[in-house]
């Protein structure tokens, strides 16, 4: 994901090159919760179809899905050619029973086709295969199945020890953010949002993490508002600050997923527009409900979210930081 600030006409860009916001599964299930229904339509549908979409590198042995979706201690998560057919498997058993007769079909007949290849011994190979033969119709419809198939990837993933999950554009738009705090003339700004001097590398991954949690439930009321256990002055400092900001007129996000929108440029914009709203005073750090503003800029995030002062484009280019 690259970051522009178009007020800057190009003045400063800022990519994107490694780390990543780290949720516990819990704290994933709170952020999606905490989204409009359109929103988590958005990120429920990417995840169900993200297996058989997921673009970039597979020479790893784990794939975007597996760089996104972590393990206990924070490695990628490997699938075997068994995960996959068993995975086609059981979204045909759901489809079927929910009329989607034809896709349920052409996922069995692919598990089996693709289970009885010997010649798949790589991660790389069975995604090759896979998505080659994977139709467009066919991802559509597991999409709109989204709702009903979810838990049965939840389960297929906790099979192979995922634990918690990456967000890497929302720690891009902290970075962002604490950029514009540096050129507004704010001593230190990237090292109190927990950045190293060129504002992209984490230096204290718990405060980048307590910031990025504390904005992206912001718009909620006090009890579900995410509160740091260890962090709560520094993260006070930031929003502070974010506060004093002046609201970003308009700015341009290249987002990398390559397929589609999915949770992490939701939870990125998600990010952005609460920051803005603090720094406009529609928004304060007492409890408030969430305005309006906010879900008509998340209800639109699958293409283009406009809010009288904030603008917000998407474009899909590759590579992600997943993808290597």
């Amino acid at each position: 994901m690259l970051h522009l600030t178009l007020a800057q006409a190009g003045a400063r860009l800022v990519e994107d090159a490694s780390a990543a916001l780290t949720l516990s599964l819990r704290e994933r299930s709170v952020y999606v919760a905490s989204l409009p229904a359109a929103a988590q339509s958005v990120c429920l549908r990417s995840r169900v179809a993200f297996p058989f979409t997921s673009r970039g590198s597979n020479t790893d042995g784990c794939g975007a899905y597996g760089r996104q979706f972590r393990d206990g201690e924070g490695r990628a998560t490997r699938r075997s050619k068994r995960w996959y057919v068993e995975l086609m498997k059981k979204y045909a058993v759901v489809l079927e029973h929910h009329g989607c007769t034809a896709t349920a079909r052409e996922l069995q007949q692919l598990a089996t086709e693709m289970g009885g290849r010997v010649d798949l011994d790589s991660h790389e190979e069975v995604m090759q295969y896979m998505v080659a033969r994977v139709s467009e119709g066919m991802v559509a419809e597991i999409r709109r199945e989204a709702g009903v198939l979810h838990p049965v990837l939840e389960e297929m993933d906790a099979s192979v020890g995922v634990l918690g999950t990456k967000l890497y554009d929302a720690k891009l738009v902290l970075s962002a953010i604490a950029i514009q705090a540096a050129d507004s003339g704010v001593q230190d700004a990237v090292r109190v949002f927990g950045f190293e001097l060129d504002s992209s590398t984490i230096a204290d991954a718990v405060l980048v993490h307590d910031v990025i949690m504390s904005l992206m439930t912001l718009h909620l009321d006090d009890r579900r508002r995410y509160r740091s256990c260890t962090r709560t002055q520094e993260v006070r400092v930031a929003l502070e600050i974010v506060k004093g900001l002046v609201p970003v007129g308009r700015e341009l996000f290249l987002c990398d997923t390559g397929a589609d929108p999915n949770e992490d440029d939701v939870a990125a914009i998600l990010v952005r527009v609460n920051a803005n709203l603090l720094a406009d005073g529609t928004l304060d750090l007492p409890a408030q409900c969430c305005p309006a503003p906010l879900c008509a800029a998340i209800n639109l995030v699958c293409v283009v979210a406009i809010v009288g002062w904030f603008w917000t484009c998407l474009l899909y280019t590759s590579p992600s930081p997943r993808d290597s």
